[in-house]
């Protein structure tokens, strides 16, 4: 069984590369003062269950989330405005994140490819009433995504 990582220094911004890399950690709570979420950040974290991601965080990189297999739950707030490519890929757990009201397609370039590739868990999206536009690439190679409303 993992631990719960839910504070950090408050002059602290970022979670740098590979921090929790391959950790035990079962429970992610990243406070409001954590800007960025290094690329491989939280990689590979067998044990890791939920993800909440308070209001403030504005980037994730790319495979932060990468193949943490027993992910089922991401909390995404309204201040995230970057994901790069694959940051959930393999997380074959994955049945729900909370669809952030200000993704646009403007917000994503190019790099946002796969987010949810591998995803197998994930068959149901749920957009808020608002969003007006689908970032580009967000679940292309999403192979088991059935409903998006």
């Amino acid at each position: 069984m993992g631990t719960k990582w839910s504070s950090a220094p408050s002059k602290m911004q970022t979670i740098e590369e590979k921090t929790f890399y391959h950790s035990g950690l079962a429970e992610v709570v990243v406070p409001g003062n954590i800007r960025t979420i290094g690329d491989y950040a939280f990689n590979n974290c067998a044990n890791l269950k939920n993800v909440i991601i308070m209001n403030g965080t504005q980037s994730i990189g790319s495979l932060a989330f990468y193949s943490c297999d027993n992910l089922e739950y991401i909390h995404l707030p309204d201040s995230v405005e970057i994901i790069r490519a694959e940051a959930f890929m393999d997380c074959v757990s994955l049945q729900e994140f909370d669809y952030p009201m200000n993704w646009t397609e403007a917000t994503f370039d190019w790099s946002n490819y796969d987010l949810f590739r591998g995803c197998e868990s994930l068959t149901e999206v749920t957009v808020p009433e608002g969003v007006a536009v689908m970032p580009n690439g967000a679940f292309a190679g999403s192979d088991c995504l059935e409903n998006a409303t």
